[in-house]
């Protein structure tokens, strides 16, 4: 089976046993996979069950072997295989991340919990893609942007390069007016404490006193914005073009605020927490709007939220980025041959506390939150930052600069998510 039925929401009933009476069936044990390199393209895992009356109950616990190794080649035989591959036995059961479940040989929660409070105030950021039409470099932008001036605008080459089919040949320059100059980040530009850097897109937004207001190439020409406009009018044509049928049911403005994503932020939320939508270890980092001149939006790649003072942000970021978390949502996790990917908002089923200046328990935790984001905008600058490096390398970087601070932050972050 594929390894996702120890751990996937559709396969929950399975974990816990909840499944219809008429399958008189009882798990007795499973292999898991994982370790085993040129099996098959997903993750997998063995599941051996037996004829049984009665329903079986989540508590039970398995016999587990975990098998690793590396095969000389796909759709061996036994004989080949077998000195190739080794085994430990291990004992599962299900534990829990909020109501979730896992079939997990490592330690977790017995009993389901209440998600954090937290988990209502984190939302996606934004689809700016197709990227090209959005992502631009700007020769001479400075730290600010005057919205009484045009500048000459052009698809940054670097996300060119990664774009997908059928976008991976779209560029588009022109003159656009500095009222629709906004910056946002990706998940790659994001290290544990810290945001390497801001980019600059184009958006068709009004700015109405913090609140956004998606706007179309028509109105904008009505408007006056006539070289936005047309650079709009490029981009209506070519994802009209290159969508083909799709089009008829979403037009490009319809995905740009997909969900009210983008127009649901508001730039008057001073203090943002984010942190990366997947991955195999988690990276948050506090933002202050006031410390960049452009107006700064949330992309699809980054979970977010607003906190309504640094110190709240500083203990939330604090929170997120320690191992303890990290390690609870790691049975949880969907797995590709590469590790863990997915994150979303499955560390907001942990019990994190609503911060409290009264608590000293979170002030403590937001001055180490605060000194760590301190220390690791001066890693970031460090002439021995990895700059080339992956972003795997660069976080681990950042990590291993902050280890005293994470140390205790880890060991606060248990006291507070005891029971």
């Amino acid at each position: 089976m594929p390894r996702a039925v120890l751990n996937a929401d559709q396969h929950q009933n399975l974990i816990e046993r909840k499944y219809s009476l008429n399958a008189k069936l009882k798990l007795t044990g499973y292999w898991d996979l994982l370790d085993v390199r040129l099996l098959f393209k997903v993750p997998a895992c063995v599941l051996f069950a037996r004829y049984y009356r009665e329903a079986s109950k989540p508590s039970e616990e398995l016999p587990v072997l975990e098998w690793r190794g590396q095969l000389p080649a796909r759709d061996v035989g036994w004989d080949t295989a077998q000195p190739h591959l080794e085994c430990e036995p291990k004992t599962a059961r299900v534990i829990y991340l909020g109501k979730r479940a896992a079939l997990s040989t490592g330690p977790g929660a017995t009993k389901p919990s209440k998600p954090s409070k937290y988990q209502n105030a984190f939302r996606q950021g934004a689809t700016i893609v197709p990227r090209s039409f959005y992502f631009v470099e700007i020769a001479e932008l400075d730290t600010a942007v005057d919205p009484m001036r045009d500048y000459w605008v052009k698809t940054d080459p670097e996300q060119a390069k990664q774009a997908k089919k059928p976008y991976d040949d779209v560029n588009i320059s022109g003159l656009v007016e500095g009222r629709f100059v906004y910056a946002t980040s990706i998940a790659r530009y994001l290290v544990p404490f810290a945001l390497l850097k801001t980019v600059p897109v184009v958006l068709p937004l009004y700015n109405n006193n913090g609140d956004l207001q998606l706007v179309l190439a028509e109105k904008l020409m009505k408007d006056g914005y006539r070289n936005f406009a047309k650079w709009m009018q490029q981009a209506e044509t070519l994802w009209d073009t290159k969508r083909k049928d799709k089009a008829s049911r979403q037009n490009l403005y319809e995905w740009l605020d997909y969900q009210s994503k983008l127009t649901r932020q508001s730039l008057d939320d001073r203090y943002l927490v984010l942190y990366n939508h997947s991955g195999m270890n988690v990276a948050a980092a506090a933002f202050d709007r006031e410390s960049q001149a452009i107006p700064f939006v949330v992309d699809v790649k980054l979970y977010w939220a607003a906190c309504g003072t640094l110190e709240e942000a500083d203990y939330l970021v604090a929170v997120l980025n320690s191992e303890t978390v990290n390690l609870a949502i790691k049975p949880f996790q969907s797995m590709g041959l590469l590790g863990e990917r997915d994150i979303h908002k499955k560390l907001l089923e942990l019990p994190i506390p609503l911060f409290s200046s009264k608590d000293p328990k979170h002030r403590r935790l937001s001055k180490f939150g605060g000194e760590a984001r301190l220390k690791a905008e001066d890693s970031v600058r460090s002439p021995h930052f990895p700059c080339r490096s992956s972003i795997a390398r660069q976080r681990r970087f950042v990590r291993d600069a902050l280890c005293e601070e994470m140390s205790e932050i880890d060991r606060l972050v248990q006291i507070l998510l005891s029971p």
